[in-house]
């Protein structure tokens, strides 16, 4: 009976990742925008809904681990504040912090409550990951119209589909390196990876690109020192010097594709007006640090900083359960993926960092928007079950 509920769960999860995927669907998004949405799209009702009934599916592990109790139990403060600055400043902005951190806590809980084997953990994987490219390349054929950087970015979804291209491209280059014996399925792998990349740079989501790279890099470091621990120095020189051999060698026309989506039509500003913003908001924080802009009323564009942005729309005193919270999953996450080797299932903690390093440039990471980062939480959710297991091997498993 239990194995039953598991596939259902499961099927759930699949049809999930689906709508959530075809949600940045250029088709998709052009038909909702034709009916009248602004946000959104006519799928997004429907991925909630599946959200839903798979979070009632997996209800039992809402607070089935430490870490996961602690999460939730600062979600209740943040409860809390958000009353406070709606009682006393009515003000109902942290509203939608409840919201995005409630989805993600749920996310997690879906993760650890699934039970896979390695075999149907690597078809999660892919699964997702091959939606992500299919999306991503239908974008760049049909919203952007080739592998072309344009002046104008797109507009629909852009960061959203961003943070799960990257996903996508950790988890193409985590199946291929996992892979020792199939080299087939290696190169394949490797080839995703490269082709998704390139989609990255064509939709030009800068911040998304940049996490890519830090963790690619981080990735390649401690794979090469692990595997390769004997003349280690003399293999990182090696390395460096086929890589420059390779660079050397590309076409001149790729270093132009990427300097062109970081760089094209932004020559004097790269972060689009950014800092500027972001330094008007620090020098508001210094005028009004303890209630933001709860009792200023100050207007102010979009401060692309989630801790900044925090900070500025709630001050210090009501931003206090949300710095918690994000300083808390991010130093976990920080130790578990950075200390030891990546491993497949693991992949959860390295793949949670990325909507983590774009909320630094951006306003809505790590929580959203909407449920583009729900695959991060879920993955994560998987690497916490695993890492509990493996710490707990004389405990039945099927209790977790």
């Amino acid at each position: 009976m239990m194995k039953y509920w598991d596939k259902i769960q499961f099927f759930v999860l699949l049809i999930l990742l689906a709508l959530t995927a075809l949600s940045s669907h250029p088709t998709i998004t052009r038909m909702s925008r034709e009916a009248g949405m602004a946000n959104g799209t006519f799928l997004s009702v429907y991925v909630l809904a599946v959200f839903a009934l798979l979070v009632l599916l997996c209800y039992r592990s809402l607070f089935r681990l430490k870490i996961q109790r602690k999460c939730w139990l600062l979600l209740f403060f943040i409860l809390v504040a958000y009353l406070g600055t709606y009682v006393f400043f009515d003000s109902s902005t942290m509203l939608e912090d409840v919201r995005a951190i409630g989805i993600c806590l749920c996310g997690i809980a879906i993760g650890v409550h699934l039970k896979m084997d390695e075999k149907k953990y690597r078809f999660l994987l892919l699964y997702f990951a091959g939606l992500i490219t299919f999306v991503g390349l239908m974008q760049v054929l049909q919203g952007v119209g080739g592998f072309v950087i344009k002046d104008q970015y797109i507009r629909d979804n852009k960061n959203s589909l961003g943070v799960e291209l990257s996903t996508a491209i950790i988890i193409y280059l985590i199946l291929g390196i996992s892979n020792k014996k199939k080299l087939f399925y290696k190169i394949v792998a490797f080839s995703l990876a490269i082709l998704t990349f390139v989609i990255l740079l064509t939709i030009r989501a800068r911040s998304s690109t940049l996490a890519t790279l830090l963790i690619v890099m981080y990735f390649v470091y401690v794979t090469y020192k692990n595997n390769y621990k004997k003349n280690y120095a003399l293999r990182i020189i090696g390395l460096l010097f086929v890589l420059g051999i390779v660079i050397v060698l590309l076409p001149e026309t790729f270093g132009d594709y990427i300097y062109n989506s970081f760089y094209q039509n932004h020559e004097e500003d790269l972060s689009s007006g950014r800092f500027d913003r972001n330094r008007a908001a620090i020098q508001f924080l210094k005028r009004n640090p303890y209630f933001g802009n709860l009792m200023a009323q100050e207007t102010l564009v979009w401060i692309h900083n989630y801790p900044l942005l925090k900070l500025f729309e709630n001050g210090i005193f009501f931003s206090i359960p949300i710095a918690i919270l994000y300083l808390y999953i991010l130093v976990f996450t920080i130790r578990r993926s950075f200390v030891k080797n990546m491993t497949l299932r693991s992949v959860g903690y390295t793949v949670l960092i990325i909507p983590y390093m774009i909320s630094l440039a951006e306003p809505t990471f790590p929580f959203g928007p909407g449920t583009a980062t729900v695959m991060n939480y879920i993955l994560f959710g998987v690497a916490l079950r695993d890492s509990y297991i493996k710490k707990n091997k004389n405990e039945i498993t099927t209790n977790i």
